[in-house]
C-alpha cells in the first residue's frame, strides 16, 4: 500500500486522535492536541459520510464541555482549519471557536462567556494582557522623506527592516531637490510598525518617512551592495566588483 505523504500525515491524526478518544473515554482531561486531533477527524470522517461544510463546522465546535478539557485548553481553540474530501470535492472546513456542548444544547443562541464562566478563569494560556498607555514606534529617532517612485510593472512590497538602499532596482528615490540616488536611503529602513511592510505600485510615485537601522547597522546578506557596516563605505556595490 502506497500513501502519498499528506495521507501519512493524516494517518498520523487519526491515530492520535484514536488515543484521544480512549482517554476521553475514561474522563481524563484533554489537552491541545487531543483536542485537535479529536475534532479533525470527527471533521474528516463527517465529509467522508457525506455531511456538510456547515454541519460539520457546528458540529466539531460542540463536541466537549469545559470541565472536559485541561485548563485554559477550551479557550486556545481558534480558528482550527482542516481539509477534508466531501462528495464534491476537497474543501476548508474552519472550526472558529469551541462552544460548551450543554450549554448549546439549551440555547439557540450561545452567549460570550464572561471572566470565570463554564469552569475558566479570565487569564488563560497565550492570553495578552496590555498595559495602560500609548506605544510610540521609532520614538527619538531622527525621521528622513523621500520621494519613492516605482518605475516597474508589477507591485514591489518592502518589509519595516529592510534597508531601503538595497530594494529592487526598479524603486527609485530621492531626497527633496536632489537626483535620485541609492545612497539616499543609505542606512535607512522605512518608519513604520515592526513587522509591517510598505507596498509600491506600479508607476505610482510618493513621500515615505524613513528612521535609521539601529544597532550594529551591518547587513550582511540582501542584495550584496552593502555587505557589512553601512557606514563604511569599502563595503558599497562589492557585487559589481
Amino acid at each position: 500500500m502506497h500513501l502519498s505523504p499528506h495521507e501519512q500525515e493524516k494517518m498520523l491524526i487519526y491515530v492520535a486522535a484514536d488515543v484521544a478518544a480512549k482517554r476521553w473515554a475514561d474522563d481524563v482531561k484533554l489537552n491541545y492536541p487531543e483536542v485537535v486531533a479529536l475534532i479533525s477527524v470527527h471533521i474528516m470522517e463527517g465529509a467522508r459520510r457525506g455531511k456538510s461544510v456547515t454541519n460539520l463546522a457546528h458540529s466539531g465546535a460542540r463536541l466537549f464541555t469545559p470541565s472536559e478539557l485541561m485548563y485554559g485548553v477550551f479557550d486556545m481553540v481558534r480558528d482550527l482549519q482542516v481539509e477534508a474530501t466531501f462528495p464534491d470535492g476537497s474543501k476548508l472546513c474552519t472550526v472558529r471557536e469551541l462552544v460548551d456542548r450543554n450549554l448549546s444544547e439549551i440555547l439557540p443562541i450561545v452567549p460570550d462567556p464572561g471572566p470565570g464562566d463554564c469552569g475558566e478563569a479570565d487569564m488563560v494560556p497565550g492570553k495578552i494582557k496590555f498595559g495602560n498607555g500609548e506605544i510610540v514606534i521609532n520614538e527619538g529617532k531622527p525621521v528622513t522623506v523621500l520621494e519613492v517612485r516605482n518605475d516597474g510593472d508589477r507591485p514591489i512590497q518592502v518589509g519595516s527592516h529592510y534597508h531601503f538602499a538595497e530594494v529592487n532596482p526598479a524603486l527609485k528615490f530621492q531626497r527633496k531637490g536632489e537626483d535620485p540616488s541609492r545612497d539616499a536611503a543609505r542606512g535607512l529602513r522605512l518608519h513604520i510598525a515592526a513587522g509591517a511592510s510598505e507596498r509600491f505600485e506600479p508607476n505610482c510615485a510618493g513621500d515615505f518617512a524613513f528612521v535609521p537601522l539601529a544597532g550594529n547597522k551591518v547587513v550582511p546578506g540582501l542584495r550584496g551592495e552593502t555587505a557589512g557596516p553601512v557606514d563604511d563605505e569599502e563595503n558599497v556595490g562589492q557585487d559589481d566588483e
